[in-house]
């Protein structure tokens, strides 16, 4: 826990702290469904979706990937379908007859 001073008394400075001050100004602007965890996942969500498991992990402070594909994994880019469509040209083009002159 650290404390941050602010004029002469200190104040401590917890999670639940920060996420009180954090939903009053949040609410104040009009986003009252905001909260630091929400921006925490969805800053997560986005790297994954743009393939950065690496540094989702390390910024999530996830021990290993692992952790992460197994919340995050609902925002990988290559849907089941994409796959499927992937492995169809593959097997096609593997089972396309060669041409000899």
């Amino acid at each position: 826990m650290d404390v941050l001073r602010s004029g002469r008394s200190p104040v401590r400075l917890t999670t639940s702290c920060l996420g009180r001050w954090f939903g009053a100004l949040a609410r104040e602007a009009g986003h009252p469904d905001v909260t630091l965890h929400r921006l925490r996942h969805s800053a997560a969500t986005n790297l994954v979706s743009r393939g950065d498991i690496l540094h989702a992990q390390s910024r999530l402070g996830h021990a290993d990937a692992a952790t992460t594909l197994r919340v995050y994994s609902h925002a990988m880019p290559l849907t089941d379908a994409d796959a499927a469509a992937v492995l169809e040209k593959w097997y096609l083009w593997q089972a396309a007859p060669i041409r000899r002159r």
